[in-house]
């Protein structure tokens, strides 16, 4: 394995101590962890771009949506890319406090909640900018306290989500004044859906046979835990997100 890799799957001895340190908080504390943590999960997604859609703008709906549809692609690739253990599957004392499913780098709760970015964008008050900025830094901090993410998974997570919000809302490109806007972006979106679809068969056939290290599936063990956490590379995930995020290019483009 690359060196590269091995330095993104190693736990650093400041990682340990601040997950240590919170899942030592008082129990409302990491209740209120659990709580804030669901807001990365589906159903407050999809309700939040339902309300953005018919209830406030078309444009910051569509934009949501292209948001989490690219992210979950990118955290789906990403994820089955660097092979990452989460904390509890590598340290003994560090304990799972909530649930969770697939590797660790990034952090695909801390990826989605700069979702929010986009919000802010739309709209300038500061009581919306106060909401979003703690969400998406609480959603962070819970993923931490629940011991299913490092402080570095977590920042990695902010920085794709960024990067995607730039991509989305600022674009990476000047439409040309020839042809018209929506074409130009129909074709940027086309490539982006083959240059992904290469990117994941490549990784998918390059990790066909992974599987887990022993220490890892041993340190589960000792903790009473399944070892069917740990599962191997599955491109279910990215097919699903990419499919979402082809269905909502081609609805913009006939529309």
């Amino acid at each position: 394995m690359m060196d590269w890799i091995e330095l993104l799957h190693r736990l650093w001895p400041w990682e340990v101590s601040l997950i240590l340190w919170l899942q030592h908080s008082p129990d409302a504390f990491i209740l209120s962890m659990r709580w804030i943590s669901e807001l990365g999960h589906s159903p407050f997604m999809l309700s939040l771009i339902l309300f953005a859609y018919w209830g406030w703008k078309e444009e910051a709906g569509i934009q949501l949506t292209k948001f989490l549809t690219l992210s979950g692609v990118v955290m789906s690739l990403s994820k089955d890319l660097l092979l990452a253990p989460r904390p509890f599957w590598v340290h003994p004392e560090i304990q799972t406090l909530g649930k969770a499913g697939g590797f660790g780098m990034p952090s695909g709760h801390a990826m989605m909640a700069c979702v929010w970015l986009i919000v802010m964008t739309h709209c300038k008050s500061k009581p919306v900018r106060c909401l979003g900025w703690s969400v998406i830094l609480l959603t962070g901090l819970s993923r931490v306290a629940l011991g299913l993410h490092s402080p570095l998974q977590v920042a990695a997570g902010w920085m794709i989500g960024v990067v995607v919000f730039v991509g989305i809302v600022f674009k990476f490109f000047h439409p040309k004044p020839d042809r018209p806007a929506y074409a130009q972006e129909a074709v940027r979106d086309a490539i982006m859906i083959g240059l992904l679809t290469l990117v994941a068969f490549a990784i998918y056939k390059f990790n066909l046979h992974w599987q887990a290290p022993e220490n890892w599936l041993s340190n589960l063990r000792e903790k009473g835990l399944s070892t069917e956490i740990i599962r191997p590379p599955s491109a279910r995930g990215c097919v699903i997100y990419l499919s979402c995020y082809a269905s909502l290019v081609f609805w913009q483009w006939i529309r």
